[in-house]
């Protein structure tokens, strides 16, 4: 094989596993927010993913999801353009969250105002909401 660890089985619940299989239902886009007056109201629990421009965030998404092309993957620096959400979980579980794909910060294939306007909003939203349990 080409490098790396072979891959592991994850049907029926063998090898290792992720959050898809884990809570047994596949997960699916929320909702997305380019302004900070489209942020959806506050609900589950939050987990945040943010991290410098071109580092593998979404790609981490849909890795731990289990899901290709749940969150869309590039190889030009500043295509994550606004706050993606994510739901994990059945909506009537106790223990279902959402994941928010953030854009990057750093170097960016875009204008200087956009790329402020991304930060201001990433700001805000970090700063606001109360539903954030984990920032990675």
């Amino acid at each position: 094989p080409r490098g790396g660890p072979p891959r592991r089985e994850t049907r029926g619940g063998r090898g290792m596993g992720h959050l898809g299989s884990a809570y047994g239902v596949r997960p699916r886009f929320l909702a997305a927010a380019s302004t900070e007056e489209s942020i959806p109201p506050e609900g589950r629990p939050e987990v945040a993913v943010i991290g410098r421009s071109n580092v593998g965030k979404s790609s981490l998404l849909n890795v731990l999801t289990g899901t290709a092309g749940l969150s869309r993957v590039s190889d030009k620096p500043g295509r994550t353009t606004q706050l993606t959400w994510f739901e994990v979980g059945r909506r009537s579980s106790a223990d279902s969250f959402w994941l928010v794909d953030m854009p990057g910060y750093g170097f960016a294939l875009a204008s200087e105002a956009a790329v402020e306007a991304w930060a201001r909003l990433s700001a805000a939203y970090l700063r606001k909401r109360s539903t954030i349990k984990l920032v990675l």
